[in-house]
């Protein structure tokens, strides 16, 4: 069975009324949707919550950021990497990264290296060292632990709040 290597990065924008940015990457597909939470009444008179692309976002409105990969290709693919950096003027919403299957690290230094949280420190004000916080992070980066079958598809996600 042949396999590919492939390590993609996406990088997040709010706009384009939230569509999603589709980049391809040897037969990997991916596919980046940003949403937030809207309240509405449904036909019962209930009232619920959904998820709608952003169209606008205003301070304090967390984004949700959905990447979607696709093996689109005749053959596995081995060694999938998804770097996605924390869009500029957005601090990442601590503890809301998700991917199935998927060993996630946070990068402090702009993707140049990745740990996990506990791992990871930046330097304070007088130059001292201090563990990093979920505003902090820069960049996050799944790495998939198994092999993207021909057709398969997965996803993976984290929130961010707009400063």
């Amino acid at each position: 069975m042949k396999t590919l290597t492939a390590s993609l990065s996406l990088i997040c924008l709010i706009g384009a009324a939230g569509a999603g940015l589709a980049q391809e990457q040897g037969s990997i597909l991916l596919q980046n949707v940003a949403e937030k939470e809207e309240l509405f009444i449904d036909s019962s008179g209930v009232e619920r919550t959904r998820f709608v692309p952003v169209a606008t976002a205003l301070p304090g409105d967390e984004i949700m950021y959905t990447i979607t990969f696709t093996n689109i290709g005749p053959e596995a693919v081995e060694n999938i990497v998804i770097t996605n950096p924390v869009p500029e003027h957005m601090s990442y919403v601590d503890r809301s990264a998700a991917g199935d299957g998927s060993d996630i690290s946070f990068s402090v230094d702009g993707g140049i290296s990745y740990a996990s949280p506990q791992e990871l420190s930046v330097a304070d004000g007088e130059g001292n060292q201090r563990p990093a916080q979920a505003e902090d992070y820069t960049h996050i980066r799944w790495q998939l632990l198994s092999d993207a079958e021909p057709g398969s598809t997965g996803s993976a996600q984290f929130s961010a709040v707009l400063q």
